[in-house]
């Protein structure tokens, strides 16, 4: 399976930003960073479980609209196939300690976490939360070539996985093109 930019990128494609975006394609944080990337004409790719398994079940949707390559591999296996294929890999996650998150501290090279809790807390507070949402995304270094989004499926704390997710990679994004 080909690695790198060159191997993730479409033929073609024009896009805003220099880098790519890719993700396992698993509900929650995977598809928050390839829908805002969509947002900002960034381009999609990765590699899905076999099957572009979901927790929902099979997505072809990852397929056609993101570019995500069936990798044949289970969830663990297709982890550690996108860590292998990107310059880092961001987690965002309510637990450092769920299986996938610990997948991806023991098998990428270079990756940094992002704790939703500190989002989830703050939302009561818009000062608070502004300031937790500026300090997060300043913390988010778009400069690489490929860029791997990972973090806790939508189950693990539904309705904020994906919605925190999103909200951050937007922020931090929105920041940039200033």
């Amino acid at each position: 399976m080909a690695c790198g930019k060159e191997g993730l990128t479409q033929a073609g494609a024009s896009r805003l930003f220099s880098m790519i975006i890719i993700s396992g394609g698993q509900t929650g944080a995977d598809q928050a960073g390839l829908i805002v990337a969509k947002e900002f004409g960034i381009e999609t790719s990765g590699f899905a479980a076999k099957n572009f398994m979901t927790e929902k079940g099979p997505n072809l949707k990852l397929k056609y609209e993101f570019n995500l390559i069936d990798s044949g591999l289970n969830y663990h296996d297709r982890t550690i196939l996108n860590c292998q294929c990107s310059d880092i890999t961001y987690i965002f996650t309510f637990n450092e300690n769920s299986p996938g998150t610990k997948v991806v501290k023991q098998n990428c090279a270079n990756f940094r976490i992002f704790d939703l809790n500190q989002l989830l807390h703050a939302e009561n507070n818009p000062i608070k939360f502004n300031f937790t949402l500026d300090l997060m995304s300043d913390c988010l270094n778009w400069e690489f070539d490929v860029i791997n989004i990972a973090g806790n499926r939508e189950s693990f704390k539904i309705g904020n996985v994906e919605r925190l997710t999103k909200h951050l990679i937007r922020h931090s994004l929105s920041r940039r093109q200033k």
